[in-house]
């Protein structure tokens, strides 16, 4: 009777013992791993290679919806060939927060009803977009955003465009940085769109403008490379916006010109080989200070309004009607200098007649 109850213990400590074990061991759980940004059967496609796709047209919620089951949580990785679509990307009437990545759109052109954008990625009325790290060449837009507030556009490349590289309207809390847009009609135009920060993009090479704000306030437009532009950054109708530390040079007319705006600031920028450095008309209450704007061919800066304050610059051909500006060595101090001789002169004249007659 002992043997046979010392057997069940022994049986029932192996067991534990085995269950112990079992418990501490290492389970390899059978969990789905996250999926790729595009999942498009067997093809090969990845996060690493692009993806040839037939251009995308969006136009709701659930349109956006029945693409995720397709591409997965992003646009991205895609290679679409947009002639004749209208656009390459239309996503439109889309509340949830599109990212569009590392896409490659060549060619938008062609009509297509509601989507003949001629545009490679075109996001409307779309909030919370995210549009990075895309190529585009060709068509009329690059990229086309509207009514979309608090889009994000970075570190894209748009080039040969026929109308503009990328263009933004009534779009609020805009932040677009680290693009280039090169060799196109005109290079970033904004308008509308008020509470946006440019910067650290590089603008080149476009025939009419290379950054244009119209319509649009509080803008911050910093550390941003401006050049061989015919107009390297132009404001219209804007107001309260912060122009600095950007690099804007070799621009065929004007490296900064300011049209009917009040309220602007301009600092810190570095201005050189343009026509005209920094030209401001129709403007009132403008600050320009602490600009090195030298070597200009005709005006380093010029302002035709008295009320606009211009000093502490690195220019010599200045232009203003308000003599007491102050800046390094310009027209102002040539004509103060000029007066103060010809003051001088006739009064040493006047003393000289005076004691000729004692």
């Amino acid at each position: 009777m002992k043997s046979i109850k010392r057997k069940i213990v022994g049986i029932s400590g192996i067991l534990i013992v085995g269950m112990l074990i079992l418990m501490y061991q290492p389970w390899e759980m059978n969990v789905e791993k996250e999926r790729p940004s595009i999942w498009l059967g067997s093809d090969g496609g990845s996060n690493g290679a692009r993806t040839s796709h037939a251009p995308i047209r969006i136009n709701s919620d659930s349109e956006y919806m029945a693409l995720m089951v397709e591409l997965g949580d992003t646009i991205s990785n895609l290679e679409i060939d947009a002639s004749g679509a209208g656009a390459g990307i239309y996503i439109g009437n889309v509340s949830m927060g599109v990212i569009i990545e590392r896409c490659t759109i060549t060619g938008a052109s062609g009509n297509n009803g509601a989507f003949s954008w001629n545009a490679g990625i075109v996001v409307y009325n779309s909030p919370n977009a995210v549009i990075r790290n895309n190529t585009i060449n060709n068509g009329d837009y690059g990229i086309y955003v509207e009514n979309s507030n608090n889009a994000v556009i970075s570190n894209n490349i748009v080039q040969n465009t026929n109308t503009c590289g990328i263009y933004v309207k009534n779009t609020g809390n805009l932040n677009l940085d680290h693009n280039k847009a090169t060799n196109c009609n005109s290079g970033i135009s904004i308008t509308g769109s008020d509470n946006a920060n440019i910067d650290n993009n590089e603008i080149s090479n476009n025939n009419v403008v290379g950054l244009q704000i119209e319509s649009s306030d509080n803008v911050n437009i910093e550390n941003n490379t401006v050049k061989g532009n015919k107009d390297g950054i132009v404001v219209k109708s804007s107001n309260n916006n912060v122009i600095t530390s950007n690099e804007i040079t070799n621009n065929a007319n004007y490296g900064i010109d300011i049209n009917g705006g009040e309220s602007n600031v301009i600092s810190d920028n570095h201005v050189t080989g343009n026509k005209i450095g920094i030209h401001i008309t129709n403007s009132n209450t403008n600050v320009v200070e602490e600009n090195d704007s030298i070597d200009n061919t005709q005006y380093d800066i010029y302002s035709d309004t008295k009320t606009n304050t211009i000093k502490n610059n690195n220019a010599k051909k200045v232009y203003t009607p308000k003599t007491e500006n102050k800046n390094s060595p310009g027209f102002e101090f040539l004509f103060v200098a000029v007066a103060v001789g010809i003051i001088t002169i006739y009064i040493g004249f006047r003393n000289d007649k005076s004691r000729m007659f004692r």
